[in-house]
């Protein structure tokens, strides 16, 4: 894939720009229709199970339809075909997985069409706004007169500054778009993959028809899709530095065409009305067409027998005229450089008429102008030099969670070569037993892909913190020999995995009851939990209320403030309320303690198990007030991330943003500032990709204070 557009003629906003626009949206347009249409076929389907049979027909014939949309697209046509015989043979079954399917289709394409072609759409609403404000102010600066020397100024400053946002938002426009037409590719082949994954998971009786079904090589298809995307996306986003300063709209483009670019035009009729057209010498004419259409008007049919001048006399500026035997012709520029470019282009494709060699020549006609833009001349080499400084692609961190002794299997069955995880959980699962965990609830169990789906350092950090052995140490603490028995194998069907994984996350019947003892070497938390229960308000919930739940609250608590996660998760499988305040701590919660701990996993463990991430203590202080107080930048990101409040303010009404301030913390004061400035973007009507660079900032940020965490580390 590449982009829909050349980024000159994105740039100098030519007629093959806004006609390449149009042809993408009316693309964008059918594929939105096609992808509303797949998504109501799989809730007819959902709705609809006493005719299943039917409406999964109808669902196979949207799919046809869908591969045909692809045509001209191999890999995907090919991917959607395998899919879609599947689908077929899988007709014979009557009864569905309502909630997979639901997950599988309908939720991944609705949220498709809601999150990126919405985004396309209101991004080329505020393109349109942009770009009419800009030919008024085109039309405002070339009717100032020259007497008004101040006003001139004003406009032609602020047409710089127009023109500058202009180009910007058009390479917005057209990075969005150009992702988009590369990001529904795999998007579309994904899902339909995961719908097939999904009744492999839960339909035994079509596990044998599903092992046939070549499912690696669409992984692979996809994996290649999504990072020709993310790579189409790194060369597009540079392309910002092609706009200048002082962009000129004059430019080259080839042998045929000398020069181009927007001039205005005086009208030969009584009105002497002026229309800014896009003029083009080529092939010895000088010729203009209008920005929205593809037929152009000769002006000259011949430049042999014409003159050009510069205007001097008259109200308006940075005019010339073009004189022919029979023709009078009144242009102007939109400044005195681009009028004396324009007469040098013009006399040099006069000059080269005459010597009857337009090719041979045309670089050097060329050269009077391309000058005006060196951005536009020197793109291969920027982008080369682009492309040799981006950041070596990160590593997959499926061979990084695996390599943990224990998580080389499925934590439930022990199949081999897992590629699933349970993020909240800190274990790997195979992609049977995932979907069984998907089943039992988001609160119980949050199931994401090693390969496919994109992982934030902090939670990869969490699973090499956790894994296999240490959650099924506490678990499966009391299996005896008949218990065993149960314990489901690679071969397991999946009544017996779930039945299995049931009993085991959420009756917990094979965890002990007893209260868990902390070990000698763990002086550091047996003191801060000997400390709470000391207390003689602890004491009182101790003696009338359930003991245990107390005991493990305080545990987690104390481990959150230990920075020992461990026995945060120990705590939390034996019961352990994330939302526990401890009355004798200004009814701070483990995720506060946490945040006083400093540690980023810690934060990140309690967070993904439904830690309330605004949670005030008595004080009035979040989450985030602390993490300021602190300077813990890392934390500050990853709150920032998961929802943080920023205008949240403590019993001082002060919020974190003026504790930041105080604390002349450079990187936070900037992270919580572009926070708020993206938080009112969002609001912005005409608001476009700002959230994606507030994302990527506060990547960087993350990223930068993990290198400097590790770099003042002590050694072990």
């Amino acid at each position: 894939m590449k982009a829909i557009v050349d980024i000159k003629d994105c740039l100098s906003d030519s007629p093959t720009f806004r006609t390449t626009l149009q042809q993408n949206e009316d693309d964008i347009h059918a594929l939105e229709t096609k992808l509303e249409k797949i998504v109501k076929l799989c809730n007819d389907m959902i709705e609809s199970s006493q005719n299943s049979i039917r409406t999964k027909a109808a669902f196979i014939n949207g799919v046809f339809e869908l591969s045909v949309y692809f045509k001209d697209d191999p890999p995907v046509v090919n991917a959607l075909d395998e899919n879609n015989k599947i689908l077929k043979k899988l007709l014979q079954y009557e009864s569905m997985l309502v909630d997979q399917m639901n997950r599988a289709v309908s939720r991944n394409l609705n949220n498709f069409l809601k999150r990126d072609i919405n985004k396309v759409k209101e991004t080329k609403r505020h393109f349109d706004k942009i770009s009419e404000d800009y030919d008024n102010l085109l039309v405002r600066n070339s009717t100032c007169l020259k007497s008004k020397a101040s006003e001139s100024e004003e406009l032609s400053n602020l047409l710089k500054a127009t023109r500058s946002l202009f180009q910007h938002t058009a390479l917005d426009y057209v990075c969005q778009m150009s992702c988009l037409q590369s990001k529904k590719r795999y998007e579309v082949v994904d899902s339909l993959l995961l719908l097939v994954q999904a009744y492999g998971t839960y339909f035994h009786q079509g596990s044998d028809i599903l092992n046939d079904f070549d499912v690696k090589n669409i992984l692979s298809s996809i994996q290649e899709m999504r990072e020709d995307t993310q790579a189409l996306h790194r060369e597009l986003e540079h392309n910002h530095s092609l706009v200048e300063e002082k962009p000129c709209s004059i430019s080259s483009d080839g042998q045929s065409i000398r020069s181009q670019g927007y001039l205005f035009k005086r009208t030969t009729n009584a009105f002497k009305t002026w229309n800014r057209r896009w003029f083009m010498i080529q092939n010895n004419r000088l010729i203009y067409q209008k920005r929205s259409e593809k037929n152009y008007t000769v002006m000259e049919e011949d430049l042999r027998l014409c003159n050009v001048k510069p205007v001097t006399e008259g109200e308006r500026r940075f005019c010339l005229e073009i004189v022919s035997p029979s023709r009078y012709h009144m242009l102007q520029a939109d400044s005195q450089e681009s009028c004396e470019q324009w007469i040098s282009s013009l006399q040099a494709g006069i000059d080269a008429a005459y010597n009857g060699a337009p090719s041979e020549n045309s670089n050097e006609a060329s050269d009077s102008y391309e000058s005006c833009d060196t951005s536009v001349s020197s793109y291969s080499a920027q982008a080369s030099t682009q492309s040799n400084s981006c950041p070596v692609k990160s590593q997959r961190v499926l061979p990084i969670i695996t390599g943990l002794l224990g998580n080389e299997v499925c934590v439930d069955c022990g199949s081999s070569d897992p590629q699933w995880a349970s993020i909240n959980l800190g274990v790997t699962l195979c992609i049977e037993c995932s979907g069984i965990h998907r089943s039992l609830g988001v609160h119980i169990s949050k199931v994401k892909a090693l390969i496919l789906d994109s992982w934030d350092p902090e939670q990869v950090k969490l699973m090499t913190s956790l894994g296999n052995r240490l959650v099924n140490s506490i678990l499966e603490t009391e299996i005896d020999e008949k218990h065993k028995t149960h314990k489901p194998s690679p071969t397991s069907n999946p009544s017996e995995r779930e039945s299995w994984i049931q009993a085991k996350y959420v009756k917990k019947h094979f965890m002990g009851n007893s209260l868990e003892s902390l070990p000698d070497h763990l002086e550091e938390l047996k003191v801060c939990v000997r400390r709470l229960e000391s207390d003689t308000r602890i004491k009182e919930l101790l003696n009338h209320s359930d003991g245990s739940q107390i005991h493990y609250d305080i545990l987690l608590y104390s481990a959150a403030l230990c920075s020992n996660l461990e026995y945060m998760c120990r705590a939390m499988l034996r019961g352990a309320r994330v939302n526990w305040s401890n009355p004798i701590e200004k009814s701070k919660t483990p995720l506060h303690a946490a945040v006083i701990g400093g540690s980023v996993p810690c934060c990140e463990y309690l967070l993904l198990n439904g830690a309330p991430c605004n949670a005030q203590d008595s004080d009035g202080k979040s989450p985030l007030h602390l993490a300021t107080e602190v300077s813990n930048t890392g934390i500050v990101c990853l709150l920032l991330k998961r929802g943080a409040d920023l205008n949240l303010t403590d019993s001082s009404g002060s919020d974190s943003l003026s504790i930041a301030v105080n604390n002349t913390n450079a990187d936070i004061v900037t992270l919580l500032r572009l926070a708020k400035l993206n938080e009112e973007m969002q609001n912005d009507e005409y608001n476009n990709c700002n959230e994606d660079i507030f994302n990527e900032v506060v990547r960087d940020f993350s990223n930068k204070a993990s290198i400097k965490t590790q770099l003042t580390k002590p050694p072990d």
